[in-house]
């Protein structure tokens, strides 16, 4: 069954919309200028210019998605501060948030939720405080922005070790990774595009670093059978690495996963005569690679492979 989702629970947005997210801006919090690194003095200088980098980038009818962690202190403090802001915002509730919403601060935002899946264009995005390990879509460039880490140029917290097996559909929001300051959608778009070919690029280097370690021979037979065969014993003798380890696992799928920038940058187009994959195989037999050879009928040619750019097929 494929991935679908209810349009009814979803809220749609242009592109051309004036739509901003955000997180992690804890206002008025003293500690998070020391746990972050944050170049102010105090909590009052802090807020005083994120109020005005946020007013500088935010029209007053901007629509902005804050990802969670919006204020320490009280009702008063959060109804100053937002009195102070830009655009109509939507609090997705942080862990910090839970600990201080009450009705009166909730009513103070143009919407408050713990979740939230919207549409810009036809672009779907989860919307969430925390980065998904998983999530519906996430094969099928549905994107998740998310805050709650702290990414930025100092970055030393408890989940430093998880952030590096994200999608590259995934982009953290937060003021400490984005000039503390909200970000448009375009600039998320760009952001995310960047990641999504950087991580294509990296695929195509690890597919010709494994495939170096073939000969054509790996490649020969009368039949797809035969070739299948064929490179499966040159895997075994090549020592083509398998995992024994969670971390592992990870470490060596997680380039494979999005798999419509791997096929449209590395794979050859799916009419020409051979269809060459390297793939990961599934969490349950933890072997790294395998590779299917098939012109989709019967017969393979020997297959070569340059190290500079892609595949070449040579019947």
């Amino acid at each position: 069954m494929g991935y679908s989702y209810n349009p009814s629970y979803v809220s749609s947005f242009r592109e051309e919309d004036p739509l901003f997210f955000t997180s992690d801006t804890h206002f008025s919090e003293e500690a998070i200028i020391r746990l972050c690194g944050r170049p102010f003095p105090n909590a009052d200088e802090m807020d005083s210019k994120m109020v005005e980098l946020w007013n500088a980038t935010v029209p007053e009818d901007g629509i902005v998605f804050h990802l969670g962690d919006f204020c320490a202190k009280g009702k008063s403090r959060w109804e100053k501060i937002l009195s102070q802001l830009n655009g109509e915002i939507h609090l997705i509730l942080g862990n910090h948030d839970l600990r201080r919403i009450t009705p009166e601060v909730a009513s103070l935002f143009a919407s408050v939720s713990e979740q939230k899946q919207i549409k810009v264009g036809e672009q779907r995005i989860y919307l969430n405080h925390y980065p998904f390990l998983c999530y519906g879509g996430s094969y099928r460039d549905v994107w998740q922005l998310f805050g709650h880490v702290h990414t930025g140029p100092g970055h030393t917290g408890l989940d430093d070790n998880r952030l590096g097996i994200l999608f590259p559909m995934q982009y953290d929001v937060g003021v400490d990774n984005n000039g503390y300051r909200p970000v448009s959608f375009a600039q998320v778009k760009e952001k995310i595009l960047s990641q999504m070919i950087s991580h294509a690029e990296k695929d195509v280097t690890l597919m010709m670093k494994t495939l170096s370690r073939f000969t054509p021979d790996a490649f020969s037979g009368e039949s797809a059978e035969e070739v299948r065969d064929s490179l499966t014993r040159a895997m075994k003798e090549a020592a083509i690495p398998t995992v024994t380890s969670r971390e592992e696992v990870f470490r060596f799928l997680c380039p494979h996963r999005y798999d419509r920038i791997f096929s449209n940058t590395v794979y050859k187009k799916r009419r020409d005569p051979f269809d060459i994959r390297i793939r990961s195989h599934s969490l349950k037999n933890l072997s790294c690679y395998s590779a299917e050879v098939s012109d989709g009928v019967t017969s393979c040619g020997v297959i070569s492979f340059s190290d500079d750019s892609t595949e070449e097929a040579n019947v």
